[in-house]
């Protein structure tokens, strides 16, 4: 039996009230980790929802205030944010000699980087001599920016784990020499499929009707507007439609001024931590992302709860999702389109069956949460294993 690891898994995230995908990713693998005899600790900049529950399966969670780098936007921006997003991400750069004396007091064997923005991680685990494998969700276009990354990763002498093979394609356009592995997100598949009747009174829904929803941030380019927009055209009828995430006040605003418009209604609801009782309550789940998304996490959580998804077809998404087999592929991204989608699923029971149960059948085979600890625990060995090999013979 191999020996137990030190480990510091760093995110660049600890929100209070309703945690990113990302954040849910750290948090099980530190989790289990930690209940393989690992010793585990997680650095985090602030106070964070999910702490307790990484606390109780046996890893150690550590406050070190951090401020990540905000230069991994897809979209165009005006100059004066990107020049104010540039500044900050200067600024931040003080955090890095915290995190430099945590690390180093904590003495692991390997330091994990949660996402791109985490440089100051990076740059501390440097400092402190110390291997680091950096974990990447992101996908930036391509240009000057992207290019800026591409150096930064290639300067860090990190090993790399991208989230999907849409990830690691644009890492290794930049840095054709850096070997990135590809591990997708894993989740906990339920042992039932989770029935919508006890699900929906939970959250205050009506029992009855095809209930499709919108999980995730309320930002523009994750396409919350497009599926308001789709939600209107679809007339009202058996469709019921609900929304739930995180966002800001003006963003939660301008989503319930849409969802007012709908016919027979948009249920928005708020933000918890966990997302499963509000897939449970859904038939469909719509992920009608405007940029390219590298591997939603929605999506294998949807998937194994047996629900059918409809997702755009870009990014990583069309690794998780198999057209017409396990899901919806977007060809798309316009709101006439999604609602002839929605439109002909609401009308398809048996199809939303056999898509729902396929797509579970594919979650429990590529997606389960121990096949991904299973292969970050590998990684990690391995990058431990490296760093202990270039240690000077005594």
């Amino acid at each position: 039996m191999s020996a137990p690891l030190r480990l510091v898994l760093a995110s660049h995230l600890a929100s209070p009230v309703a945690p990113t995908g990302a954040e849910r990713s750290l948090a099980l693998l530190a989790a289990h980790l930690a209940q393989r005899g690992h010793q585990v600790t997680v650095l985090v900049p602030g106070a964070w929802v999910l702490g307790r529950e990484v606390r109780e399966a046996g890893a150690q969670v550590v406050m070190v205030p951090s401020r990540p780098c905000w230069l991994t936007y897809w979209e165009r921006r005006p100059w004066p944010v990107v020049a104010w997003k540039a500044l900050r991400c200067w600024w931040g750069q003080r955090a890095v000699r915290r995190l430099e004396g945590a690390m180093a007091a904590l003495a692991p064997q390997v330091v994990l980087v949660n996402c791109l923005p985490h440089l100051v991680a990076v740059q501390a685990a440097g400092r402190a001599g110390l291997p680091v494998l950096w974990h990447l969700r992101e996908i930036l276009p391509p240009g000057r920016r992207r290019r800026w990354w591409g150096r930064r990763i290639a300067a860090s002498g990190a090993a790399c784990v991208a989230v999907s093979q849409a990830v690691r394609a644009w890492v290794v356009e930049e840095v054709p020499a850096l070997e990135v592995d590809v591990v997708y997100n894993g989740v906990q598949i339920p042992p039932t499929v989770p029935e919508p009747a006890q699900a929906r009174p939970i959250l205050g829904l009506p029992e009855d009707g095809v209930w499709v929803g919108y999980l995730g941030q309320l930002a523009p380019h994750k396409g919350v507007e497009l599926f308001l927009a789709a939600a209107a055209r679809t007339g009202g009828g058996e469709l019921h439609f609900l929304v739930a995430g995180p966002g800001t006040p003006q963003q939660q605003r301008r989503v319930r001024a849409r969802a007012a418009g709908v016919p027979g209604g948009c249920v928005v609801l708020a933000p918890r931590p966990e997302v499963g009782e509000f897939i449970a309550a859904c038939d469909v789940v719509v992920v009608p992302t405007l940029t390219p998304d590298p591997a939603p996490r929605v999506v294998i959580e949807a998937m194994a709860a047996g629900r059918v998804v409809v997702g755009a077809a870009c990014g990583g998404i069309p690794e998780l999702i198999q057209d017409g087999t396990t899901g919806v592929l977007l060809r798309e991204t316009s709101a006439a389109a999604l609602a002839a989608a929605l439109v002909g699923l609401a009308r398809g029971a048996e199809r939303r069956r056999q898509l729902g149960a396929a797509a579970r059948a594919r979650a429990a085979a590529h997606f389960a949460l121990a096949r991904h600890v299973d292969e970050m625990e590998t990684l990690l060995r391995r990058c431990a294993a490296d760093a202990a090999n270039r240690l000077p013979a005594q």
